[in-house]
């Protein structure tokens, strides 16, 4: 019976667009958004990721078939780099168009950003992301908010400050980030998480 319940979770975070791996514990944080399939049994055309204000050094990855954009918006405070240049614009979405993704596949959309890394775990950031098909589009951008259902999750990506709080089906729970390490060698890093997350639910 525990078996099948975990089942039914992990069914229903695959069904939405999401963030993988969902944590990390780095100011500097890699990771793809997977659009696990279309609009009304339609094939994706494009896809949109939103930055949060505050996220910066944005850097998408070119996808075969796909035509890569970003747009920008101004920042309320002009910042300087570390070469000492004045930034005043940062990105705020990037986009792959031109594609054809068919509904019965799926696709990973990487992203490489630089976060305004919390004093505390569990500091969540959301990434909405709009995704449009041949016929209508899915628009995953709602926000949790108390007793609110959703339907349409923005994907989002926790950051662990002190490598020991973890979000998982909506509950914060303990995790060593040392017992990731270890299964990440012979795993990929969200499989790591993922069986964790297992072991703790048995």
């Amino acid at each position: 019976m525990m078996l099948h319940s975990i089942a039914l979770i992990a069914g229903t975070v695959l069904a939405h667009a999401t963030i993988n791996p969902p944590v990390t514990n780095s100011a500097y944080a890699a990771f793809i958004v997977r659009v696990p399939h279309g609009c009304n049994s339609t094939n994706t055309l494009q896809v949109t990721v939103q930055i949060p204000k505050g996220v910066t050094s944005v850097k998408p990855k070119k996808i075969y078939g796909w035509r890569l954009l970003t747009s920008t918006r101004n920042l309320d405070t002009p910042i300087t780099s570390e070469s000492g240049a004045v930034i005043t614009t940062e990105i705020d979405s990037v986009t792959w168009t031109d594609g054809n993704l068919p509904d019965s596949e799926f696709e990973e959309f990487p992203l490489s950003v630089k976060l305004p890394f919390p004093a505390t775990d569990g500091t969540k950031f959301y990434f909405p992301v709009i995704q449009q098909c041949v016929v209508g589009s899915n628009n995953w951008t709602q926000i949790p908010g108390p007793g609110v259902p959703l339907q349409f999750p923005a994907p989002s990506l926790v950051a662990m400050a002190n490598n020991t709080l973890v979000q998982f089906n909506g509950t914060f729970v303990q995790a060593q980030m040392q017992s990731v390490k270890s299964l990440s060698k012979s795993y990929s890093y969200s499989l790591a998480i993922q069986s964790i997350f297992l072991m703790m639910a048995l």
